[in-house]
Parts: structure tokens; sequence; C-alpha cells
């Protein structure tokens, strides 16, 4: 039996696909209804970029025998708090990165107005200085400020920074961490236009408190150290043989165990992928 779902969502018009493992099915699809369908909610990216969710019934083959859209609250700006009379000014918090890699590349702000949060990377000077470029999503919730930087601004730098936005309206503050690994990704690769393969690869660092996998496949070991170089080959034996003994082992946990730059670990984990070896469960991120 297929371990797929696939439906269509009428508020995206795209197709969404869910991918069931045994333990998943077990987790997710064992509480069913007098009719035999069990309910289960599939968040994805959805109309604008933001998420959409919809309630699936689903019957014992993995059919989607019938869903209903689930409207999303609004966000709506916060009205400032009155006590005794006296307006309260609702402040950002912000944090402050003095540089991402060793020397200080850039100087930007980053404001998400859903979350009250900004980030400062490197050093500013109000008093004296204005930012000489402003990106802002589509809903304006994600506003980015360019500063005068070492890394001068191209319209290279414009198209790497449109793509981080894009995926900032979701990111939890708990999670702002992995905004340093996609910065450091950012810089290292500013010198060319971003490709289809840099958007997966900060995808999936955004996700990568979520990302798991699963091994459908074994290979020789001598494979991968011949195909790809000691490197990228005795990597990829190492994730297959931790994957193996944890199905639910997450991206994040992966790089804190081998202890190897995210970047390297997804790039491994892709050549995987297009072998066959594993499959790479990205929950909402919609592959185009």
């Amino acid at each position: 039996m297929d371990n797929r779902v696939q439906y269509l969502c009428n508020n995206c018009n795209k197709s969404q696909v869910i991918v069931f493992t045994p333990e998943f099915k077990e987790l997710y699809l064992k509480d069913r209804d007098t009719n035999g369908l069990a309910l289960y909610t599939h968040i994805h990216q959805c109309t604008s970029g933001f998420l959409g969710a919809n309630n699936l019934q689903i019957d014992h083959n993995l059919d989607v025998r019938s869903y209903h859209f689930l409207k999303l609250p609004k966000y709506q700006q916060k009205s400032s708090m009155a006590v005794l009379g006296t307006p309260r000014i609702k402040k950002t918090k912000m944090i402050k990165m003095t540089h991402i890699l060793e020397k200080n590349d850039l100087n930007i702000i980053i404001e998400n107005k859903i979350s009250d949060y900004a980030i400062q990377v490197g050093t500013i000077s109000f008093d004296k200085t204005s930012p000489i470029k402003t990106i802002k999503s589509d809903s304006e919730l994600i506003i980015v400020q360019y500063y005068y930087s070492n890394t001068m601004y191209s319209s290279q730098i414009e198209l790497w920074f449109e793509l981080l936005i894009e995926n900032l309206e979701s990111l939890l503050p708990s999670k702002l961490g992995v905004m340093i690994e996609v910065l450091k990704f950012i810089l290292e690769e500013r010198r060319d236009f971003p490709s289809p393969l840099d958007k997966s690869i900060i995808q999936m660092i955004f996700a990568s408190h979520d990302i798991f996998f699963e091994v459908i496949s074994d290979i020789s070991p001598d494979f991968l150290v011949e195909a790809y170089g000691d490197a990228e080959g005795s990597t990829m034996i190492k994730i297959l043989d931790i994957i193996k003994n944890d199905l639910m082992v997450q991206l994040h946990s992966l790089v804190i165990t081998l202890k190897e730059d995210i970047v390297f670990i997804i790039y491994c984990m892709l050549l995987l992928e297009v072998h066959g070896l594993i499959n790479i469960h990205r929950p909402g991120i919609i592959k185009e």
C-alpha cells in the first residue's frame, strides 16, 4: 500500500503530498470515527506565503474522502493597553549580533512585526547614517534595512534577501538560532545569483528542527566514498547509520551529533535522496 496522501488545496490550488511512515500512520491515523475515517490536520505554505491548514478525513487506504480549509486568525496589530490613562509604548525586542563571519561583513536590521523582534547585525550609527535599501515582504510584516557595509549592496544581494524574507514570516522566535546559519550561507554565496538549490538549502535550514528522514535502501559504503570522496562519502555513511538507529532523528540533531556545517550536511543528504537511499520529510515546505 502506498504511504503517500495527495490532495489539491482549494485555497492555493496547489497539490499537497504527505508521506506517512508506518510509525506516523500509527501515531496520527489510529483514531477513527464510526465511518472508519481518521481526522488529520495538514499545515502547509498557502496563498501569499502564509500558513494554511486543512482538516482531512482519510480512509484506511490513505485516500482523502473530504476536507475543509481552516481559516486562521488574520494578523492584527496589537493595540496599546492603557494604564490609568497613560498609553503603554510597545517596544520591539532588539537582538544584536556584532558579526556573522570573522569580520564585520554586514550591517543590517531585520524586523519581524508578527513576533515583535528585530535583529541587528553589525555596528550601526543611527545618528550618522540611514539605510541605503529597505526590502519588505508582500505583507510588509518582515522588513530588512540594509546599511552601508563591507559587503556592498547589489542585485545579487537583493535577490538573496528577498529569498530570506520569504521564509521568515513563519519562523518562531525560539528558532532564531538558525538565522545565523542562513545569513552565513548568504554571505558565503553572495557573489552569485541564488539558484533553485540555494532556495532548497535555505528552506531546509529554517525547517531544521522539524525535518526528519527514513532509510529506504542500502548501498555499499565503498561506492559512496569512491563516488564522492572521503569527506562527503564518510559523512553520508554516518548519516545512514544514525537514521537507521533513530527513525525520528531531526536535521538539527544530526548537525550537532556530526559536528559539521549544516549546509554540508544538507548537501550530503540531498545526494542520498537523489540516489534513492533516504526519504527527506519536509513538513511545511512545498516542493515545486
